[in-house]
């Protein structure tokens, strides 16, 4: 494979010529030797047809010419072929060159003992990518001139960022091949110390290095052996103190292991042998399904089930990757596909490999891909690692870009152990970061891990990315990492990642089942008790401001009962309720709706309960109760105390609109529970959704119900979120030449910043296409911080920040409504982001209702209105019964 100097635009002239091949001289000669004879032949007849003295003459000049011809032509081959041998940055051997130039090798004894030493630049990436390419040319020129130095050495690239070292020491008779080997690779290391002049500035560098060495006889039997094993021990040396590794004997064997597979794998891609297991990714704060990561294995038919350390290291070595890579995003896709048309609508993430972001096709065959099975591009996100990104940064942020330009989500992977500088993370533009499991793993035992997290959440959340903790391993590093404020979970605490005809069963199986009718119990269910106990003051010096969330949540629903209640030992206890009651009620915890929202600390919207006998029971009401909404409500660290429920007499499941609602207002208690001031948020909450509830005009005509619509989604949403302005902007109308449009123009605003719509109409056109491509919210704390916004909008702007939500209007030109602070805020309360997203959706109703006619209400059971939460029914046909009533000693 050509090393990246041999392919930088230069390289070639370095070399001093075009080389030529020896493959390419039986042509000339043959065209030389034809010559020979024909002149020969030419001179002959006419010798004896006509005597001719001029041709006897011009015969050995002739001759001359040709073997001039072939001199020059075995010259040039001759130099050719040294080209060919030799790195033209370095002028050294390449990996070629040094194995052609291989000799007998000494194996020690009474014999001279060869030893091979391989050098690795570990801070070379680094060096490209912050001092410039020429300066890590530089480097390698002058450390390959060091090494040169050494007496009988022979000195090879054989990589991008390594140099290999071949010493034949003649007097090995007296002195152990380790010792000598563990010598020449101190040697090595030490030529390297002295710091390098990279630039004309003179500015020097100590090099970073890593030296693995093997010698012949306990290594392999020729030099391609020996490197093998020297180029494996530079990893161990690389996290050893003196960063100097002797190879293992058995390094040689697992190598050629190694290559076997990789060997097999395009095959195995051809044969179908690949497999694609899926992990889920749940929310942080709800704790529902909110995608799976695509995670490959390979069922080798004698090895059996590999994992993908086995051999996607292999597969990037070489081209195999992307197809590697191809088949994994189209059977991932596939998948999610067949998920959303079962009713698990979730999204799918996907790792790209470096190689693949060099293929000029990327972005336009996930986009026919999406197409192919009809999924929103904001289902898939792409992950990428860091290491991948230094690569090649430039095309790399111009690949991302154009990514997220096509609506799919952009992921870094395993962040914080790669070479990603903040500057580059500011331009590439991506929507999430994965911190690495070893932060994660350590957090809980390591304060410095924890806070390395913590400041990666709040850098993270600054610049707008949601942030995904992977290897979350048990309930206390799950605790913790909520608690640090990341977004998404990832783990083997949650699942392992499986085939995908299990995967759907994760969204409902509980955590610990302890019967079918008790409902599950969590792991640490004597700490979730004594929680809940300890809060016992909080809810009951905070009634008032429960029963004011049990009316908000009433209203929101259109349900006519909401209770919060305390899931305790034996029993549910009601804490405030709507309608008002003076006493309390409790009910048996056995088969309550309530013991499953805690065990699984998960929203659960059951559509018909007479169709699930698992859920009777649910406290504060009385009668007949066919559907139930019941939302968790947490503690500090993360464990589900108590549960707002809405209760209703009619079968139907709620709306993404109302669960979103219900969920910030589940989220506000939680926040209660941890000492905020959460009364003020209710009050702005109430306020904005009873003046959403007003209908439109009936006599006004559809145009200027648009504009009227858009004002009081404007007026409230700077209400609820008490923001400073707000625009309600719609795409241009597209022209012949132009998609979407040529620009926005605004329908409304509000507020005391009458300059802010102008702003973001002149300049912001790309951030607001940026949310109208995605559909999803874009929150920017701060937009002098943000990837997102241009340098333009956020000069104009100031000190803000910014609020985007994508309101749905059905067979409309796009909107999106823009909030703006300044200055900036640190925290926008959840509870406020997801009513706003509420009032959004509203308004795509109240639009639709103006246009298109009602449907007919919906009766019996409900169908996809239930949403992806509501648990599968385990029970037959013939266990299902009629609608509950509760029991008699519940009071109304």
């Amino acid at each position: 494979m050509q090393s990246a100097d041999e392919r930088r635009p230069g390289a070639s002239r370095r070399s001093g010529g075009t080389p030529v091949h020896w493959r390419t001289l039986p042509g000339p000669l043959a065209l030389a030797a034809a010559a020979l004879v024909l002149l020969a032949s030419i001179g002959f007849h006419e010798h004896h047809q006509h005597d001719g003295v001029p041709l006897r003459l011009a015969l050995p000049g002739a001759l001359l010419v040709v073997a001039a011809i072939l001199f020059t032509l075995l010259q040039r081959a001759e130099a050719g072929r040294d080209r060919q041998l030799h790195d033209p940055l370095t002028q050294v051997l390449n990996r070629a060159g040094l194995l052609a130039s291989g000799s007998p090798l000494g194996v020690g004894g009474d014999e001279a003992l060869t030893v091979v030493a391989v050098v690795k630049f570990d801070d070379l990436r680094q060096m490209r990518l912050t001092l410039g390419t020429d300066a890590a040319d530089s480097l390698l020129v002058i450390a390959a001139r060091r090494l040169t130095e050494v007496p009988q050495a022979r000195v090879a690239r054989i990589d991008s960022d390594a140099l290999a070292v071949v010493i034949t020491d003649t007097c090995a008779g007296a002195v152990s091949p380790t010792d000598i080997a563990a010598g020449v690779g101190e040697a090595v290391r030490f030529l390297l110390v002295d710091p390098i002049s990279v630039s004309d500035g003179g500015l020097l560098v100590r090099p970073e290095t890593s030296v693995g060495v093997a010698w012949a006889g306990e290594h392999g039997d020729d030099l391609a052996a020996l490197l093998a094993a020297a180029d494996l021990a530079t990893i161990t040396a690389a996290g050893s103190t003196g960063r100097v590794a002797l190879a293992e004997r058995g390094d040689a064997d697992t190598d050629r292991d190694a290559l076997a597979l990789q060997a097999e794998l395009p095959g195995a891609i051809e044969r179908g042998e690949l497999r694609v297991f899926f992990q889920p990714l749940l929310d942080a704060h709800h704790g529902r399904l909110v995608g799976a990561e695509a995670l490959v294995r390979w069922q080798h038919p004698e090895r059996g089930l590999l994992g993908p350390g086995a051999f996607v290291p292999l597969a990037e070595r070489s081209t195999t990757i992307v197809a590697l890579t191809r088949w994994v995003l189209a059977a991932a896709v596939a998948q999610c596909a067949a998920w959303h048309e079962d009713g698990l609508p979730i999204g799918v993430s996907v790792n790209l490999s470096a190689a693949m972001l060099a293929e000029s096709d990327l972005v336009e065959s996930v986009e026919d891909l999406l197409l192919a099975y009809d999924l929103p591009p904001s289902t898939l996100t792409l992950e990428v690692t860091e290491s991948s990104l230094v690569e090649d940064p430039d095309r790399a942020r111009d690949v991302l870009r154009a990514l997220r330009a096509a609506g799919t989500k952009v992921s870094i992977d395993d962040f914080g152990t790669g070479y990603t500088s903040l500057t580059l993370l500011r331009q590439l533009q991506v929507d999430e970061l994965k911190i690495d499991r070893s932060f994660v793993a350590a957090a809980a035992d390591t304060p410095a891990d924890a806070a390395i997290v913590r400041a990666l959440v709040d850098l993270a959340h600054r610049m707008s990315m949601e942030v995904v903790a992977e290897g979350v391993e048990d309930e206390r590093t799950s605790r913790l990492v909520v608690r640090l404020g990341v977004d998404v979970l990832q783990g083997f605490h949650y699942a392992r990642p499986v085939p995908a005809e299990q995967f759907p069963g994760l969204a409902g199986t509980p955590v610990h089942p302890a019967s079918a009718l008790s409902g599950p119990v969590s792991r640490e269910e004597a700490a979730r008790l004594t929680a809940g106990l300890r809060m016992g003051d909080v809810f009951s010096d905070s009634r008032v401001f429960l029963e004011q969330v049990c009316a908000l949540a009433g209203a929101v629903s259109g349900r006519p009962v909401a209770v919060v209640a305390r899931v305790e030992a034996d029993v549910v206890r009601e804490l405030a309720a709507f309608p008002h009651r003076t006493e309390a009620s409790t009910c048996s915890r056995e088969r309550s709706i309530c013991s499953w929202v805690v065990g699984t600390n998960q929203l659960l919207d059951v559509p018909d309960l007479s169709t699930d006998p698992r859920h009777v029971l649910a406290p504060g009401t009385a009668g007949p109760v066919r559907a139930a909404a019941c939302f968790p409500v947490r503690d500090p660290q993360g464990r589900a105390v108590a549960v707002l429920g809405v209760y209703s007499p009619e079968a139907g499941g709620l709306d993404a609109r109302r669960r979103l609602i219900l969920s910030g207002l589940a989220d506000l208690l939680s926040e209660h529970l941890a000492g905020a001031d959460s009364a003020r948020i209710v009050r702005r909450m109430q306020a904005a959704l009873v003046d959403a509830g007003t209908p439109v005009p009936a006599r006004e005509e559809t145009g200027t119900a648009r504009v009227h619509l858009a004002a009081r989604l404007a007026a409230l949403s700077a209400t609820l979120l008490g923001a400073e302005g707000v625009v309600v902007a719609e795409a241009d109308p597209p022209h012949r030449w132009t998609d979407p449009g040529s620009g926005w123009h605004k329908l409304a605003c509000w507020g005391t910043a009458p300059a802010t719509d102008r702003v973001l109409l002149d300049v912001g056109g790309e951030v607001l296409d940026a949310v109208r491509r995605s559909g999803r919210p874009l929150w920017i704390p701060d937009v002098s911080a943000s990837p997102h916004v241009s340098a333009e909008l956020a000069d104009r702007l100031g000190d803000a920040g910014l609020l985007l939500l994508p309101v749905g209007v059905p067979g409309r030109r796009p909107w999106v409504l823009a909030a703006r602070w300044s200055p900036g805020l640190e925290i926008l309360a959840p509870a406020l982001r997801e009513t706003a997203r509420g009032l959004c959706l509203s308004l795509g109703e109240a639009m639709a209702a103006l246009e298109v006619p009602a449907a007919p209400p919906v009766t019996g059971r409900a169908g996809s209105d239930a949403g992806s939460d509501a648990l599968p029914a385990q029970a037959s046909r013939a266990d299902r019964v009629p609608v509950r009533t509760l029991p008699q000693g519940l009071p109304a």
